[in-house]
C-alpha cells in the first residue's frame, strides 16, 4: 500500500506515469493519532483496496530522531519542503495531490476506516480537478463569475492563499455583485459570500452597507442568524465615524487626540443614521477607545456606570453563553487581570467577577471562579486566591467524572496556577 524506497521525485514521476493520484501521509514518530491511523485504519483490506487502486501512497516522517534509519533520512529536505510548502503543522496530515503534482485536499486528524475511505473519494473525485482549470483560466483573463465564490473558498482552504483569494473576492464584488439589480442580489448565496468578506465593505457609502442598514430583517433571513446584519452596521458606523477619525491608522495605539469630543461625534452619528444607532455605538466604543489607550481609571469607570445603567441580567435556559452577560462580566474582569497593575481598577473587575458567579448561582461557570481566584492573587489575597482555584478544581473535577472522562479539561490549567500561587509566581503575562 505504501511505497519504500522512493523519493519524492520518484513518486511525482510514477503518478503521472501511471496516471494515479498522490496520497502523503504526513506523521510524527511521537504523535498518538498517527500510530492509531496505522494499527485501525491502514491495516484494513478496504482501505488499502481504496488507496492501491487510486493512489501512488507514500508515509513521510515530518520530525527528526536519533533513532530514524537511513529511508528516513533520506527524506529530510523533502519532508521540509512539504511541511514549508503545504504548512503541515498538525498531525496526522493528509495530502492529496493530482497526477500531475498539485494540491487537491488537505486535511488533518485521525479518521476510523469509514471516514478515511470517504475523505479518499473525495479528495480522488475528478471535479477537485476542476479547480486549477478554472484557477488557470481567470488567470488568462477569463470570467465565469459563477466559478469565482468556489476559486477564492478553495483558495483560501486548500492552498492558503489568502492575498489571492482576496483579490478574486474583490474582482468578483466589485464586477459582478455590485452591478446586479437589487432583486437578484438578494439572494442566500450572495450573502453568505458578502459575510465570508466583509472587510470588502469598505465604507458606509457601499451598497451593501446600505442593504444591511434598510433590509436587517431580509439580511439575517438569508444569512439565517438574527441579529448579524446589525451587528456589522454598528461595526462599520464605528468605524468610519470614530476609529477612523480619532486614530492616523489601524496600526497604532496613539489616538490623533486623548480627549474626543464625544458629544460632536454623537451628533455626528444621530444625524447620520438616527439616534438609535448614536446611543449604542458611542458608549460601547467610548468604552473600547479608553481600553484601547489604556487609560484603565476612565475604562473602568465607563463599565460600571455601564452596569449600573444596564444591570446584567442572569443567563437563559437556551442563551448562548458567548453572548450572556455573565460571560461579559468575565471578560472584562479577566482584561484587567491580564493587563493591569492598578489596584483600584482590579478591585472593581473582582466586584465584576463576583457579580458574574452570583448571576450564575448555584452553579457558576468554573472559568469565573480561575477569574476570581488569579484577581483576588493579584490584590495580594494569596489565601483566599488558592481556595477559590481549589474550589473550580473540584468542579471541573466532578463534572469529568459525572460524564466519564479522567479529568477535567481544567484539571492541569488550574492545578499549576495552584503551585504558582504557592510559590508567588506571578499568574498573568509577563513582558
Amino acid at each position: 500500500m505504501f511505497e519504500q524506497n522512493i523519493t519524492w521525485g520518484e513518486i511525482q514521476d510514477k503518478a503521472k506515469q501511471e496516471q494515479k493520484y498522490i496520497f502523503v501521509d504526513a506523521f510524527a514518530t511521537w504523535c498518538g493519532p498517527c500510530k492509531a491511523m496505522d494499527k485501525n485504519v491502514y491495516t484494513n483490506e478496504n482501505v488499502g483496496r481504496v488507496l492501491n487502486d487510486k493512489f501512488i501512497s507514500v508515509k513521510v516522517q515530518m520530525d527528526s530522531t536519533d533513532k530514524d534509519d537511513e529511508e528516513a533520512r533520506r527524506w529530510y529536505a523533502d519532508a521540509r519542503t512539504l511541511t514549508a510548502e503545504y504548512k503541515v503543522g498538525a498531525f496526522p496530515t493528509f495530502l492529496f495531490f493530482s497526477p500531475d503534482g498539485r494540491l487537491i485536499h488537505k486535511s488533518e486528524g485521525y479518521r476510523d476506516t469509514t471516514a478515511f475511505i470517504e475523505l479518499a473519494k473525495f479528495a480522488s473525485d475528478p471535479e477537485r480537478l476542476k479547480f486549477y482549470g478554472d484557477l488557470d483560466a481567470y488567470k488568462t483573463g477569463k470570467r465565469d463569475y459563477s466559478v469565482m465564490p468556489g476559486l477564492v473558498k478553495t483558495m483560501t482552504e486548500l492552498l492558503d492563499d489568502k492575498n489571492g483569494a482576496e483579490a478574486i473576492a474583490k474582482d468578483y464584488k466589485a464586477n459582478y455583485l455590485d452591478k446586479l439589480p437589487d432583486e437578484k442580489l438578494l439572494t442566500r448565496e450572495n450573502i453568505e459570500f458578502i459575510f465570508e468578506h466583509l472587510n470588502l465593505i469598505s465604507s458606509t457609502e457601499d451598497r451593501f452597507f446600505k442593504l444591511f442598514f434598510n433590509l436587517p430583517e431580509i439580511i439575517d433571513s438569508l444569512h439565517n442568524q438574527k441579529g448579524a446584519a446589525l451587528y456589522f452596521v454598528n461595526y462599520r458606523i464605528a468605524k468610519d465615524e470614530i476609529w477612523n477619525k480619532l486614530f492616523a491608522n489601524d496600526t497604532t495605539s496613539t489616538p490623533l487626540v486623548r480627549n474626543p469630543e464625544w458629544n460632536k461625534i454623537y451628533a455626528t452619528i444621530s444625524e447620520k443614521f438616527g439616534t438609535s444607532y448614536a446611543e449604542k455605538i458611542v458608549p460601547e466604543n467610548k468604552i473600547f477607545f479608553y481600553r484601547r489607550i489604556k487609560d484603565w481609571h476612565t475604562w473602568a469607570n465607563l463599565q460600571d456606570e455601564k452596569i449600573k445603567q444596564n444591570p446584567p441580567k442572569p443567563p437563559k435556559e437556551g442563551d448562548y453563553f458567548l453572548t450572556s452577560d455573565t460571560w461579559n462580566l468575565n471578560n472584562i474582569a479577566w482584561d484587567a487581570f491580564l493587563r493591569c497593575n492598578d489596584k483600584i481598577v482590579l478591585k472593581k473587575a473582582l466586584q465584576w467577577s463576583e457579580l458574574s458567579i452570583k448571576l450564575e448561582h448555584p452553579n457558576p461557570n468554573i472559568q469565573y471562579l480561575d477569574t476570581k481566584a488569579n484577581l483576588l492573587y493579584k490584590l495580594g489575597r494569596v489565601k483566599e486566591a488558592i481556595a477559590q482555584e481549589k474550589k473550580a478544581i473540584e468542579i471541573d473535577k466532578a463534572e469529568a467524572k459525572k460524564a466519564g472522562q479522567d479529568k477535567g479539561g481544567f484539571t492541569d490549567e488550574y492545578s499549576e496556577t495552584v503551585e504558582k500561587m504557592k510559590k508567588g509566581l506571578p499568574t498573568w503575562p509577563q513582558k
